[in-house]
């Protein structure tokens, strides 16, 4: 039997006797298993994944019979310190693994979108991570769990159907995948790929045309006369302890900053895979910035 408990960032998870504390996504003081793909878990090898999902679809499973049922009655209690999809789903795969695990690939498809930024493979996960973002609006994290983890069953389960959570959202985006189909340039200068274009593209187009072993993305802005805003980051899933995707370290950014002077600033690019960005549109072409790019940062080659 599992119940859900949410714990505050910096808190500890009240515990009981006899019952086992699973911390999904992400690290709970005083918790006794890891599901989680942060940085520092302790999640055991056996169930370690690139998405916290995943690691508890896997967990999910190895717990279940043959015939379906639990091979444990002990009590377990899952917690959680933040709401995002990647957490939620994780939650959700432990209290209800029935629904999950009959529709694993839908759920690991939305996490990657919601954790990386991702066009994953099953496109339906950028209507799931959507519609989770439009069921939790505004509300803190622990209001979002509950409105979230009450509808996930249903919605995972008629995700065709709910295009009044995903729909208006997909079509901005199907609408914006076209124009970088016409308009975006993408082509590849040692570890980096450099996306050219006159906008800068939601996340998961530029995953979509990344290349896989890139360890750089350069977005370069044309905002014309010859003037250009950049933004240069790890991939978006970097951040994480992955296991099939590749480990890419963040490099150290004083050095590059100053190899390309005042104009860029690692304060300029937010997200927790940025390096720096321009501070306002500069004269440097993407070509010139790439190669100064590969000389300043050993990341980058």
């Amino acid at each position: 039997m599992r119940r859900f408990v949410f714990t505050p960032f910096g808190s500890r998870v009240p515990t009981a006797d006899g019952t086992t504390v699973i911390s999904c996504d992400g690290l709970v003081e005083a918790a006794d298993l890891h599901l989680s793909h942060w940085d520092g878990n302790r999640t055991p090898l056996e169930w370690k994944r690139d998405t916290s999902t995943e690691s508890a679809l896997d967990y999910a499973e190895s717990r279940r019979s043959p015939d379906g049922e639990s091979k444990s009655s002990a009590a377990e209690l899952v917690t959680n310190n933040h709401f995002d999809a990647d957490g939620a789903l994780s939650i959700f795969a432990l209290i209800d693994p029935d629904t999950a695990l009959a529709h694993r690939a839908l759920l690991v498809a939305a996490a990657e979108a919601g954790d990386f930024d991702a066009w994953p493979s099953n496109p339906r996960g950028l209507e799931l991570e959507a519609s989770i973002r439009a069921i939790a609006g505004p509300s803190e994290d622990e209001d979002a769990y509950e409105r979230v983890l009450g509808s996930l069953g249903s919605i995972v389960t008629n995700l065709e159907a709910r295009d009044d959570l995903w729909g208006e959202e997909w079509e901005a985006l199907h609408r914006e995948e076209e124009l970088a189909a016409r308009t975006l340039a993408v082509s590849r200068h040692g570890s980096i790929t450099l996306f050219e274009g006159s906008f800068e593209p939601r996340g998961p187009i530029l995953d979509k045309r990344a290349s896989r072993d890139s360890t750089r993305w350069l977005t370069a802005i044309d905002r014309g006369h010859g003037r250009f805003d950049y933004r240069y980051e790890r991939p978006r899933w970097a951040w994480a302890d992955t296991v099939d995707r590749p480990k890419v370290g963040a490099p150290v950014r004083g050095p590059i900053v100053d190899a390309l002077g005042k104009s860029f600033s690692a304060k300029a690019a937010s997200g927790m895979t940025a390096i720096l960005g321009t501070m306002e549109p500069v004269s440097l072409s993407p070509r010139e910035l790439v190669s100064r790019l590969l000389e300043a940062d050993a990341g980058a080659r």
